[in-house]
């Protein structure tokens, strides 16, 4: 969508209004092209196609002619070939807002004469012509759209600049602000500018203060810029000082792309592309920035120096060693300081820091990205992945990391709350479920495993956790469905009543994993809640004929069942197997169903 812009509107116009594909324009042209809009107070030279769209559009009449003149100097014939399919309203967006005709500006008789000849007289007609179109005209050529090109830019900067003070219904392109500003509206307007919300705005002001200005507009901007220069940080006057002793707009571009930014920041590789240099001279770029900063912070009698000292200290002690950005926010703004990404927080951050960006956590900065993942990684991994919060906390706190970001930054990790204790949850299915028995110290289900440790969508399920823990030798089941660390010395309980019983009154299920207890003939107990279904009372036994053999339950004490050995056999079990027997109080038989080993984690709730 095209953002209306020009005199209604009363918004200043940025270049991407004027021209939008600034990516086809050379690095020699874009970084011209840099130099003309400048940056607003606090943010950076605009280096990249994106970012110069964003650039607001130099105020001065000089300036504008001279943008003008670069584009179309940047208009060589590959550029044109690439954008030979867009329409010439989206090369020059805001011709759309243009109405009237082409010649009322001065147009080159020849050129009018072919628009006259093409039917395309005027801006509302020309913007819906494509650049390819408009090129096979006979007598066009790319100079011809070139200079067309160039006619639009004209026309669109005239028309979007100028109109700041412009009072809806105005037509004029430059007039007076008519009553004095109200001392509300003043500060308002100062406290944006303030914030540094205003970068482009205060721009506006400043180029409404030229020669080419009426007298009346010059002293309300005049007097605007008054009142932000009273209410603004006093330091900030001396960081600006500090950022132009880097250099040019290029210089002052790398430095912060390629040093100070916090979010996003680019590859000299990428900075490289965009000025169409090498990386080996970015990187030389970089190195003379930071040398000329250095020295410009640390010449004897620098101005602010003491103010800085003190800042970067405060800045550094309410931060510490590590931060999410949001919180980098509101120790900037609470110290009077604009929010990010001014450049001149960024800069005063280099002093307190410096910070940088911390690899793969998006959002946190901090001192030694290294130090601090390498130092995390070891408290967490500490005394096999299970630790208290408090003791890494503690450890943290050694690093530099203040109480509050260090909760934030546990929160950021892979790890799990159980039972009070942080629990490690990078490695293995059965490494993570080691962990979070130790830290629980007592038996748990798959699914309380799954609800303690992997919560989230897309991590292992009840089955699969499961079928990991039988086939580890550090866990024994002990129950239906529960299981301990081995080295706690528990009795495995690998029988259990089926989960799914057949019908009411149907047959009472029983699952016998095979093991080696099972294969020597060893008795086992069984769930009270299985002879209690089949009518036994303590004291009785009773045998239960199968097509495999007889199978004894008995209920002295501890209800028990006798060897099953036979039924395995003969069934063709081997180890791993679960041998399910269905016991019929009634008619006094059980039926038996094998279930292999591939088959156990999702056979068992079929078998009934």
């Amino acid at each position: 969508m095209v953002r209306e812009i020009g005199p209604r509107s009363g918004t200043v116009a940025r270049v991407g209004d004027v021209f939008a594909p600034c990516e086809v324009l050379n690095p020699a042209v874009r970084r011209r092209l840099s130099s003309l809009v400048g940056c607003a107070p606090g943010q950076p030279p605009p280096l990249f196609p994106g970012e110069l769209a964003g650039a607001p559009l130099p105020l001065g009449a000089g300036g504008r002619a001279e943008l003008r003149s670069a584009v179309e100097a940047g208009l060589g014939d590959a550029a044109l070939v690439e954008l030979g399919g867009m329409r010439l309203g989206e090369v020059v967006p805001v011709i759309r807002t243009l109405a009237g005709d082409v010649a009322a500006r001065p147009t080159p008789v020849r050129l009018q004469s072919l628009l006259e000849r093409n039917g395309a007289s005027t801006w509302a007609v020309l913007a819906e012509r494509t650049l390819g179109e408009i090129a096979s005209w006979a007598g066009m050529g790319h100079k011809g759209l070139a200079r067309l090109v160039g006619l639009a830019l004209d026309a669109g900067i005239d028309g979007s600049t100028g109109a700041v003070w412009a009072q809806p219904g105005s037509s004029a392109r430059t007039s007076t602000p008519g009553p004095a500003v109200s001392p509300t509206a003043a500060d308002d307007l100062s406290l944006l500018l303030a914030r540094g919300a205003g970068g482009a705005v205060r721009s506006a002001l400043e180029g409404c203060t030229g020669e080419d200005q009426a007298e009346e507009v010059r002293s309300a901007a005049t007097r605007l810029l008054a009142r932000f220069e009273r209410v603004r940080h006093p330091i900030l006057a001396v960081l600006d000082q500090a950022l132009a002793a880097v250099g040019d707009t290029r210089d002052l571009g790398v430095l912060y792309h390629c040093v100070l930014r916090l979010e996003g920041r680019s590859s000299l590789a990428q900075v490289a592309t965009a000025l169409g240099v090498g990386t080996e001279r970015v990187r030389q770029i970089r190195a003379r920035a930071a040398e000329r900063l250095d020295a410009a912070l640390g010449a004897p009698g620098a101005p602010g120096g003491a103010g800085l000292d003190h800042l970067a200290r405060d800045l550094a002690e309410r931060l510490g060693a590590a931060a999410p950005i949001a919180a980098v926010d509101e120790v900037l703004t609470s110290s009077g300081l604009p929010a990010l990404p001014d450049t001149r927080s960024l800069l005063a951050l280099w002093l307190a820091g410096p910070y940088h960006p911390v690899k793969g956590h998006q959002g946190w900065v901090a001192t030694d990205p290294g130090e601090l993942l390498a130092e995390t990684r070891r408290l967490l991994g500490e005394d096999g992945g299970v630790t208290s919060r408090e003791q890494v906390a503690k450890e943290l706190a050694t690093l530099d990391v203040t109480g509050q970001h260090a909760g934030l930054w546990l929160e950021r990790q892979a790890v799990q709350a159980v039972d009070g204790l942080l629990v490690l949850t990078a490695g293995t299915v059965a490494e993570v479920a080691e962990r979070a028995l130790f830290a629980a110290g007592r038996a748990m289900t798959g699914e309380e495993l799954v609800a303690a440790v992997w919560p989230g969508p897309g991590e292992p399920g009840r089955a699969e956790v499961e079928a990991a823990l039988r086939r580890d030798r550090r866990f024994v089941a002990v129950g239906a469905g529960r299981f301990e660390l081995a080295e706690w010395g528990g009795a495995p309980a690998s029988e259990a009543v089926a989960e799914r019983p057949g019908p009411e009154g149907a047959r009472c299920w029983l699952l016998v994993e095979v093991n080696a207890p099972v294969l020597t003939g060893a008795l086992a107990p069984v769930p009270l809640p299985l002879v209690e279904a089949l009518g036994m009372h303590e004291g009785l036994r009773r045998t239960f004929a199968s097509r495999f053999g007889p199978v004894a339950l008995a209920y002295d004490g501890v209800p028990t069942r006798g060897s099953v050995r036979h039924v395995a056999l003969a069934a063709g079990a081997v180890a791993g197997d679960v041998v399910a027997f269905g016991f019929d109080g009634r008619e006094g038989d059980a039926v038996v169903v094998l279930v292999h080993r591939h088959e156990v984690c999702t056979g068992l709730g079929e078998i009934a």
